[in-house]
């Protein structure tokens, strides 16, 4: 009986999870700024070393494309002394296919 309620509970999630579309692409990450560059009046992009990187289980967003993306953040938040530190939270793919931090 557990069996069986086991196997359709993971039957449930899979049917849910090949169903669902994503509109955000997430991962939970900690991490070093290690180069910052900006590129207008209000963004900046950073590239970092991650020490942790979780990606969602239902709408993933790899680390292959945070890399090769880098992450956008506000201008005002990008001077010098922001390379070295430590950045942690919530990464997501937006609709114009930039990595920014929640």
């Amino acid at each position: 009986m557990k069996k069986s309620l086991i196997i359709s509970a993971a039957l449930l999630v899979l049917l849910m999870s090949s169903s669902y579309a994503c509109d955000q692409y997430e991962a939970q990450f900690a991490g070093k700024v290690t180069k910052a560059t900006i590129i207008s009046e209000d963004k900046c992009l950073i590239d970092m070393e991650m020490e942790h990187y979780a990606s969602s289980f239902l709408c993933p967003l790899l680390e292959e494309d945070v890399q090769s993306k880098k992450i956008t953040i506000d201008a005002d938040k990008c001077d010098s002394s922001i390379i070295g530190s430590k950045l942690y939270g919530v990464l997501y793919l937006d609709r114009s296919s930039r990595i920014l931090i929640e």
